[in-house]
């Protein structure tokens, strides 16, 4: 389920997270750095991504690596990761690009092939369906404060494995594998 499909029919997400199937999440934010919200403040936070080497990104070196292994399909999905990585650094001089390109959809599918290659954790989410500015937002209780108010419907409910970080080398090997 991408991101912008609890927005546009939030009350079918809504009906998804609440069905008992399993969901693996993969946030937004884990091809980017981001800080974990510590405060103990009833609210719920999904950025969760501080460490870098637990990112879903690719350097520029990475791509150029990647491309030599072979084969028509690592010439060109190197080309196109190129491309995008171009785009993320267009306003930099050459020499000074440095900023590496995200890749979350990319290491979403690889994490479905094989697990181990992230770290993830257990929590109840749900999608926001009364307010106004939050309106088909996945809310991911990672403090577990639901879990502390008995009478709360969603009290002992853990309906989701949230990626909270990837190994980068890992994911950067399969990758090598898948493109060869």
């Amino acid at each position: 389920m991408a991101d912008v499909n609890t927005y546009l029919d939030a009350p079918a997400a809504a009906a998804c997270m609440e069905a008992g199937l399993p969901f693996v999440l993969c946030p937004q934010d884990l091809g980017k750095q981001a800080r974990v919200n510590q405060s103990k403040t009833p609210t719920f936070a999904i950025t969760c991504f501080s460490r870098p080497e637990e990112l879903a990104q690719i350097t520029g070196e990475e791509i150029v690596e990647l491309a030599k292994q072979g084969g028509d399909l690592a010439r060109h999905f190197s080309r196109l990761l190129k491309s995008q990585w171009n785009q993320v650094n267009w306003q930099e001089e050459p020499g000074c690009r440095k900023q590496p390109l995200a890749i979350r959809p990319l290491a979403a599918l690889l994490i479905c092939k094989d697990r181990s290659l992230a770290r993830t954790g257990s929590y109840y989410c749900k999608v926001e369906l009364s307010s106004q500015h939050l309106y088909g937002m996945t809310m991911i209780d990672i403090h577990g404060l639901y879990q502390l108010d008995v009478k709360n419907p969603a009290y002992g409910k853990q309906n989701i494995i949230l990626v909270e970080g990837v190994s980068r080398q890992a994911l950067l090997r399969e990758l090598k594998k898948v493109v060869r």
